[in-house]
């Protein structure tokens, strides 16, 4: 699902969760740098201290081949540990990350919908 909403094909599970950056990332990691917030990205996981969201980073991840330089290129207000940490967390809580990766998704189609229909 993941790989499906960043444009990409093929096993989202293998290619944006469980990644070399995530498996070195220590577990402790998520309570210092990943935190929810009372409306901050619909109180989906983010990086604390910020309103990134956890499945822009997973994204940017994929987008960038895995290159940790690129996403840290893009992202430039987050330290590698964070990305690290986020990519972590997606590979430990997938199904949260999925769910929220599908909840905008829908966002998105509707707007789509209600773009469309505002054109004819």
């Amino acid at each position: 699902m993941l790989a499906g909403h960043v444009g990409g094909t093929g096993n989202a599970h293998a290619t944006v969760c469980d990644t070399d950056e995530a498996r070195m990332a220590p577990m402790a990691l998520f309570d210092e740098y990943i935190a929810h917030y009372d409306g901050v990205q619909g109180g989906a996981a983010v990086v604390a201290g910020t309103r990134t969201p956890v499945r822009s980073i997973v994204a940017a991840h994929e987008l960038a081949g895995g290159d940790l330089s690129d996403v840290l290129r893009g992202l430039p207000h987050l330290t590698e540990t964070q990305v690290r940490a986020a990519l972590a967390y997606c590979q430990e809580y997938r199904e949260e990350i999925e769910a929220d990766v599908a909840r905008h998704q829908r966002a998105l189609d509707e707007l789509r919908k209600a773009s469309a229909s505002l054109a004819r």
